[in-house]
């Protein structure tokens, strides 16, 4: 193990070696500068494991020696060397970054050893707790991002129902849509918005509480529903999502929103042409690519004698079969 001993006083120096030559367990290389300015080059040029830190230098002096090392060496282990009991001292040096400290005139072989010890374990300990806050960080970041990239507007809700985060989507629609998009960020109350809904669309609002309640209960893996959602002049149509954020625990849910708009434009358009198609004075037959008959009008019936039942997967070529006469198989 490789220390470093930032001590101005030869006796201590002195006294210091000794103790260290007696480590029960490995050998110590011990290097030793007496100035803080020398102990900032020497740790980032040796790179110790532990460094002994006295807070009365030539160069600097009290609390402020530890401040300035760990400003230029943060990632240092330091234990305080002190010439008196001070508590409040050796609190501040411990709120400040230090790991232990130590009163020089009490220092004995045992006392130092199990100091080293202890001071390097709690240290590997932190850098793990760092370690694992800048993972979950990362994590969190990364799950952010998936979320934003999202074109959905999700939210996520704890297991009171309020809304814990939410993603781009989800922001900018509220941002876009106020007054209209109420009681949709973060800190609101979620399932008791759709609870306390009353007139235009409370019975979709009523669904929704309904269908969170049976996913905080365990009752159902997932819920979903068809919801209008028309503010001033525009007219939309959303598909929600409900599903558990966590599997067999009531851990809260996720609620994705996804514009289904077009779709429904598009079955509405759909179901008017289907209409003028049906009502059309026109004989109309449909055929797959294969060329099965998919569809036939009224006026193809009447005029051909076959019902959609009959007509409907055969071949237009069933239409030469005697039962239609050739100057209706022509028009046809």
């Amino acid at each position: 193990m490789n220390l470093l001993l930032v001590e101005d006083n030869l006796p201590d120096v002195r006294i210091i070696q000794e103790l260290l030559k007696e480590s029960p367990t490995e050998i110590i290389e011990l290097t030793h500068v007496n100035r803080l300015a020398d102990a900032i080059i020497s740790f980032r040029q040796y790179k110790p494991d532990l460094v002994f830190l006295d807070l009365g230098l030539p160069d600097s002096q009290g609390t402020d020696t530890l401040i300035r090392f760990l400003d230029s060496c943060p990632e240092a282990l330091v234990i305080i060397l002190t010439g008196y009991a001070n508590p409040e001292m050796a609190a501040t040096a411990l709120q400040f970054g230090a790991q232990d400290y130590l009163i020089k005139d009490h220092l004995h072989s045992e006392n130092l050893h199990r100091t080293i010890r202890y001071a390097r374990e709690r240290y590997r300990n932190l850098l793990k707790l760092k370690q694992n806050e800048k993972d979950f960080r990362q994590n969190s970041e990364i799950k952010e991002s998936i979320l934003n990239a999202l074109p959905s507007n999700i939210a996520l809700l704890d297991a009171d129902g309020t809304i814990v985060a939410v993603n781009e989507s989800w922001r900018r629609f509220a941002k876009e849509n106020s007054p209209c998009s109420t009681k949709s960020s973060i800190g609101d109350n979620y399932l008791k918005y759709c609870e306390q809904t009353i007139g235009k669309f409370s019975d979709e609002a009523q669904a929704v509480a309904q269908g969170l309640k049976s996913i905080f209960n365990l009752e159902t893996e997932t819920f979903s529903l068809d919801y209008p959602c028309h503010c001033q002049d525009k007219k939309r149509w959303f598909h929600l999502i409900l599903i558990p954020l966590l599997e067999n625990v009531n851990g809260g849910a996720v609620a994705m929103h996804i514009d289904i708009t077009e779709q429904k434009n598009s079955e509405k358009n759909l179901r008017i042409l289907s209409k003028a198609v049906e009502q059309s004075p026109n004989s109309t037959m449909v055929t797959n690519p294969s060329g099965q008959i998919e569809f036939v009008n009224r006026e193809f019936t009447l005029l051909t004698g076959y019902t959609q039942e009959e007509i409907k997967g055969k071949n237009p070529n069933i239409l030469k079969g005697g039962e239609t006469s050739l100057e209706i198989y022509k028009e046809l």
